[in-house]
């Protein structure tokens, strides 16, 4: 069983064999994370303070002069540690992301007005993912999303695009707007 524990980030030791490099603007871009939506991510560390994975998490921790952080202790052998430290990492960067999920969220948090490029992720990225997603839906995969679509949701989900020179003032007008207005505008265009 795991414990959270909160350890004085004074007592914490780096491994100095770690693997995973850790780039000043990482460092920055998770210490914001930090700051925007709490430590959410504890620290793995061994019974002696050394840590086995989060050596990014410390890094921005003490950009962010935190003086306790949470940890979570990984007891085992020296050989179970080592294997672990390398697997957690490694296992960290085999997958990708669902594109057509990623861009909904993304564009969700620009339109509640949470700049994500403090986060890595830039507007590039975004028409990048959906020409992927576009990519990869062939007629037949198309036609029976719509099927699942009908057939187990009364609601379903459409993105926009618009000309880039347009995007302030769009963000804005969507600001100043609730969903539903948007929704029943559609929706009185289609029955009117």
């Amino acid at each position: 069983m795991l414990n959270l524990i909160y350890v004085e980030i004074d007592k914490l030791k780096t491994y100095e064999n770690n693997i995973k490099e850790h780039t000043e603007e990482q460092i920055q871009t998770i210490a914001k994370s930090i700051q925007e939506t709490d430590f959410n991510d504890p620290i793995g560390i061994t019974p002696d303070y050394e840590i086995v994975e989060g050596h990014g998490r410390y890094y921005a921790a003490k950009l962010l002069k935190l003086e306790k952080i949470p940890c979570i202790v990984i007891d085992g052998n020296p050989e179970k540690i080592r294997l672990y430290r390398i697997l957690h990492n490694k296992c960290c960067l085999d997958t990708g992301f669902n594109k057509d999920k990623l861009m909904y969220e993304l564009n969700s948090l620009k339109i509640e007005g949470i700049d994500i490029e403090t986060f890595g992720f830039t507007d590039k990225d975004l028409e990048v993912a959906e020409i992927e997603a576009l990519d990869a839906i062939t007629n037949e995969s198309f036609s029976s999303l719509a099927d699942e679509i009908k057939n187990e949701s009364s609601i379903f989900t459409i993105s926009f695009n618009f000309p880039a020179d347009k995007r302030e003032k769009i963000e804005e007008f969507i600001k100043l707007k609730t969903k539903e207005y948007f929704v029943n505008k559609i929706l009185e265009e289609m029955e009117g």
